[in-house]
């Protein structure tokens, strides 16, 4: 094995040929056996450049298109695709595939980048891919919306989500792409300023003097969003209650960001109850596609009110998921107050 992602990038790429979707990277793929990583996304990019710059002549009127669909320079006498030579076609549906023809590869460009982010994405990851294939409607509705987006920053989004579904089929679901589609910025911003104190899917709540800055406002337009529960975004907010996840004594592991949070207690049948505002799958999902830091003094005093309340914390950073899903933790250290 060359690089920690190659059995992923394998996939990703199996997938996308299989699906028909990144043709314009098709031919580069077919390369990459014989070619360093490295250098084969050197020369996907050099070749997308070349694309795009060819897209804008064609629209500055500097390249034409032959009658055999070639691109030429303006200055060579070419026979173009809606002159009267061609008799077989209308002269609107000869111009119709001529203005359709820079916007088509541009929808192509849009995808391969997405897909080369991806591809950076899965390249270090050592995670071994699941079995389960991806899902074709899924996958076109990922090219579909994809092919209409230009920014780089939004393309290296989707190209993060296409890297979490190869790795975890389902993960992301059509609904949550739909909805990244049509997210404003607004929308957007207010996500990004519940997510540093989001805890795998909620937000506790009055701990501490830890501000959020969440207003009402906020709240009920988050889950007007469909990003919070409509049962938990009032003012009292829910509890949630944890049990223990061991008959002879209690032990509840929760992932607070990349931080483990391991609460012990002697007692089995105690259990654990926060205040928290409820995050929805869809909430869950599209806060998890993000790079967002937490919020460490929201998490000591997370860690300060489950103390207070007759349970032994202890946290760490080095922290995995075996091949059962089973949470390995290293280097634990305990949380005093």
């Amino acid at each position: 094995m060359d690089y920690p992602g190659e059995k992923l990038l394998i996939k990703m790429w199996e997938s996308l040929v299989d699906k028909g979707v990144g043709s314009l990277l098709k031919p580069w793929q077919m390369r990459r056996e014989g070619e360093t990583l490295r250098e084969c996304q050197r020369k996907d990019k050099l070749m997308i450049a070349k694309t795009e710059e060819d897209i804008e002549k064609l629209k500055d009127g500097k390249l034409i298109i032959d009658s055999n669909y070639n691109l030429l320079p303006v200055t060579s006498g070419a026979t173009i695709l809606n002159d009267d030579n061609c008799i077989d076609l209308s002269r609107l549906v000869k111009q119709s595939i001529i203005d359709e023809i820079p916007k088509v590869i541009s929808q192509k460009v849009n995808v391969s980048k997405a897909i080369l982010h991806a591809e950076e994405v899965l390249m270090d990851d050592h995670d071994e891919p699941s079995a389960d294939p991806i899902d074709l409607d899924w996958l076109n509705q990922w090219a579909e919306y994809v092919g209409n987006i230009s920014s780089e920053q939004l393309q290296f989004l989707w190209g993060k989500i296409l890297a979490g579904e190869v790795k975890s089929p389902g993960k992301y679901s059509r609904r949550t792409l739909s909805f990244i589609k049509d997210l404003s910025q607004k929308e957007a911003e207010l996500i990004a300023k519940i997510a540093p104190f989001v805890t795998q899917n909620y937000i506790v709540k009055n701990v501490g003097s830890t501000k959020t800055n969440i207003s009402i406002d906020n709240l009920l337009s988050l889950e007007a969003m469909g990003i919070l529960n409509a049962s938990s975004s009032g003012i009292g907010g829910v509890s949630m209650v944890f049990s223990s996840d061991r008959p002879d004594k209690y032990e509840k592991a929760l992932v607070y960001g990349n931080t483990l949070l391991i609460i012990n207690a002697s007692d089995a049948a105690k259990k654990l109850e926060l205040p928290v505002y409820s995050i929805t799958s869809l909430g869950t999902e599209v806060i998890g596609i993000g790079n967002f830091s937490i919020n460490e003094e929201h998490l000591l005093n997370i860690e300060k009110f489950i103390i207070s309340k007759g349970f032994e914390v202890k946290t760490t950073k080095q922290f995995y998921y075996n091949s059962d899903g089973a949470i390995v933790a290293r280097n634990l250290t305990n949380i005093t107050i």
